[in-house]
């Protein structure tokens, strides 16, 4: 399933970390599968830090913390799922 979620992140901008809620579309399930994947983990550090900063490239700064809500809103184009 393809899922429309509202996720809690938190980045470290300077010395200080901060929280923030981010909404994605994603047929990942997990918190941690969200983070490990690059292209998954850019788009949410992209709503947060900007791309340009020296701190878009640091692996240390950023954490999926939870996923707030989750709502399926298509089946997926690239796996065989039954529902």
């Amino acid at each position: 399933m393809i899922y429309l979620m509202k996720v809690r992140v938190k980045y470290k901008k300077g010395k200080n970390w901060f929280t923030s809620v981010v909404e994605i579309v994603s047929h990942r399930d997990e918190p941690k599968e969200l983070e490990r994947y690059k292209p998954t983990s850019n788009t949410l550090k992209e709503a947060v830090i900007d791309r340009k900063s020296k701190a878009f490239t640091d692996r240390d700064n950023f954490l999926v913390l939870e996923i707030l809500t989750k709502h399926p809103i298509s089946r997926s184009f690239y796996y065989m799922e039954s529902v």
